[in-house]
């Protein structure tokens, strides 16, 4: 499995950086996110089973294609307002599943969550127009990555007592905290290397903060479609990615962060200038 996923992220990971490196060109980033977005919405219909309900599959794609490319403008407390019920809604996900009460995932509620992320994720939008785009970009993503990856192996070299079991029986308390402490190591690294480069001021109060704030919703966005995954009774949300899964298995982090870190640099404040 290990090799698998390795061989994937060896293409996988270049691609993306491209995109990143080439975002601020007209359109790329607009149409990568337009990819994203049709992908998810099609891995939530399909584990739903209900990729035959065109009256709700078709507009659900309609509005992940269209989305990236219509100048609405994005509030990031809207943003936050959204998420913030997107993850009280997936608690009440958790609940049910700790509880082992009857839960279901169908046509409706797949159009809802993808409608959900198509929103979410033009936040990577929003946040390549920021004044600092694209760092405010790279940091999330790298925020989100050494989370996941810092976790994954610590868990598994060290990882004694599990972190939500009905939810993500192979995530631990003690790959939670080291991904937490990735985050932070590298973006303060990743900041201070992109600062010094480009002469640029540091905020590293608030640098820290989002380290662990954007750490702790990008696992949190990581339980959360791990548990929309539990309530369809699937492992992974297609196999697009071989040895990752699909895209929603990958951009789960990204999901919940985008949107968050556009609501933390507008109410927080920028972290380089």
């Amino acid at each position: 499995m290990l090799k698998t996923r390795v061989k994937t992220a060896c293409v996988f990971v270049p691609v993306c950086a491209l995109i990143v490196l080439f975002s601020g060109a007209p359109y790329v980033l607009n149409i990568a996110v337009a990819l994203l977005n049709i992908g998810a919405a099609w891995e939530l219909f399909s584990v739903a089973n209900a990729r035959g309900n065109y009256a709700l599959l078709v507009p659900a794609l309609i509005a992940a294609a269209a989305l990236p490319f219509l100048p609405l403008p994005y509030y990031p407390a809207g943003a936050l307002i959204v998420l913030l019920a997107a993850l009280g809604f997936f608690f009440m996900d958790a609940r049910a599943l700790v509880r082992h009460e009857p839960a279901s995932f169908g046509a409706v509620r797949a159009l809802g969550e993808s409608l959900m992320a198509s929103y979410f994720f033009c936040a990577l939008i929003a946040l390549r127009r920021m004044e600092n785009g694209l760092y405010d970009l790279m940091l999330m993503i790298v925020c989100c990555v050494a989370s996941e990856v810092a976790g994954y192996f610590i868990g598994r070299a060290w990882g004694r007592h599990k972190l939500a079991p009905d939810l993500s029986p192979h995530k631990t308390i003690e790959g939670s905290v080291g991904g937490l402490a990735a985050s932070c190591a590298l973006a303060l690294l990743g900041t201070a290397i992109y600062a010094g480069a480009m002469e640029l001021s540091v905020h590293y109060g608030r640098l820290m903060l989002y380290g662990v704030c954007g750490s702790v919703i990008s696992q949190t966005g990581d339980l959360a479609m791990s548990a929309v995954k539990r309530i369809a009774g699937v492992k992974d949300f297609s196999n697009l990615l071989p040895g990752h899964g699909g895209l929603l298995d990958r951009f789960d982090g990204q999901l919940f962060a985008a949107p968050f870190t556009a609501a933390f640099l507008a109410f927080i404040g920028g972290i380089i200038a």
